[in-house]
């Protein structure tokens, strides 16, 4: 994922360690922590934005950040990987601990002309939740459930907005994550011919309309699979999973796929923010797989070959003993050319 801000919402003490953009390296030089905080604001009668209410997301590690230069109108890019979702260090009582991280964040964000939107800054009301105790999906559920619905409208409060909010999961079986820097996008690693699943999970904060739906669409070049998968969406959460079969490859290749939803709230008065969550994936050649074809396909021709000769050479009483020794080789040749052919296709990786 990546952020970008104009110069006057980054914390100038930010801004100024940023390396320019045509530096010789643009990793941050020390590790720091990444924290996604969505912001609820109003328009105050003086015609102002004023932050309401801040929600801590989620965490992650910064990979490349950069400036395009000094200048009042350039602008600060942030790229990340996700990680840890959130846990507040006092546990008793969640809804109070949410105001005490959500009146941190404004005052230490806070100036006199406005808001920061990027900073340096140490909060103490707030950590990583521990995968090893709370589930993944958990600390999804939990963070979006303390999301607000009221909080969800325009700053003069004249538009109602419906979030839809939706976590993938890992493809499975374990792939490998690859990071591209060419391209600053991490992709998911799949082998051509290889049998794997993608899971969505899906939270709402009211039960949706009839028409719902949540939609998996991926190439039909380079997919076996249906190229449009639509899941009908009747609950407030729920989880849905799709097959990913890639096609034999020419070469290595990066594409895309696409989880979006269609939500149809049960109230007209919502304007729906439905996601559209583009997923890459690395294709990757499979030479070994070439390799087995080429010997089943060769075991096969061999084997063809020797019987058809031998048994013209019998016929011709050309050979004696030696016509059931060759038979056999012949035999024995067939036999591996169609294991290993009858494998390919099991496997789903001929066509």
């Amino acid at each position: 994922m990546h952020f970008r801000y104009n110069k006057r919402w980054v914390d100038s003490s930010l801004w100024q360690i940023l390396p320019l953009k045509i530096s010789n390296s643009t990793t941050p030089s020390e590790k720091y922590s990444a924290l996604i905080v969505f912001v609820y604001q109003e328009i105050n009668r003086s015609n102002k934005y004023i932050w309401k209410y801040a929600y801590p997301i989620r965490f992650g590690k910064i990979i490349e950040w950069y400036k395009t230069g000094d200048g009042e109108n350039d602008v600060a890019y942030f790229y990340f990987e996700t990680q840890n979702y959130c846990s507040f260090s006092n546990p008793p009582k969640e809804t109070n601990n949410l105001s005490d991280f959500s009146n941190e964040v404004i005052q230490k964000l806070k100036r006199q002309d406005g808001w920061e939107f990027a900073a340096l800054r140490e909060l103490s009301s707030i950590s990583e939740v521990n995968r090893a105790a709370i589930p993944d999906i958990s600390a999804f559920q939990t963070t979006v459930g303390q999301l607000s619905l009221s909080h969800f409208q325009s700053p003069d409060k004249k538009t109602k907005y419906f979030p839809v909010y939706v976590k993938t999961t890992e493809v499975k079986p374990a792939t490998k994550l690859v990071y591209n820097d060419d391209l600053n996008r991490n992709s998911i690693e799949l082998t051509e011919g290889g049998n794997y699943t993608i899971e969505a999970s899906i939270y709402l904060s009211e039960a949706p309309g009839n028409g719902s739906k949540i939609e998996l669409t991926t190439s039909s070049t380079y997919f076996e699979n249906p190229s449009i998968n639509t899941e009908v969406v009747g609950s407030r959460y729920d989880e849905y999973t799709w097959q990913l079969i890639p096609s034999k490859l020419k070469n290595d290749i990066m594409i895309p796929i696409r989880i979006s939803t269609e939500i149809k709230p049960k109230s007209e008065d919502y304007q729906v923010l439905n996601p559209d969550i583009s997923i890459y994936l690395l294709l990757k050649f499979d030479r070994w797989l070439r390799y087995t074809e080429t010997i089943g396909d060769v075991a096969l021709a061999f084997a063809t070959i020797l019987i058809a000769g031998t048994g013209l050479l019998q016929k011709l009483n050309v050979l004696n003993d030696l016509w059931l020794s060759l038979f056999w080789i012949a035999a024995i040749s067939a036999l591996i050319g169609f294991i290993i052919k009858a494998r390919t296709f099991w496997l789903g990786r001929a066509k």
